[in-house]
């Protein structure tokens, strides 16, 4: 309960950085700040269908196997941070 705690914690302030910067983030990467939403739609997209996938894992398999959404968002944000270093969309 404790990693679950901890890991739920850091996920939250990971969200809420993400969502804060991504719209500058992008608009410096694309020169256009119309694409400026386009990151938090495609977060809002991807947080809607992982709840669903990884709360039928964890129904199923139950809450250790269920973590493995972490283990993808936090690899999801290296690709980020790597994009971010590069500044390019996408991380080559």
């Amino acid at each position: 309960m404790t990693v679950l705690l901890i890991s739920q914690g850091l996920s939250g302030v990971g969200l809420g950085a993400g969502v804060t910067v991504a719209g500058l983030l992008a608009g410096q990467m694309f020169h256009d700040t119309s694409l400026s939403g386009l990151p938090i739609a495609l977060l809002t997209a991807g947080s809607a269908v992982a709840a669903v996938v990884m709360g039928r894992v964890s129904q199923r398999l139950g809450r250790r196997p269920g973590l493995a959404g972490y283990l993808t968002g936090a690899l999801g944000g290296a690709g980020v941070v790597v994009a971010a270093a590069l500044c390019s969309p996408a991380p080559l």
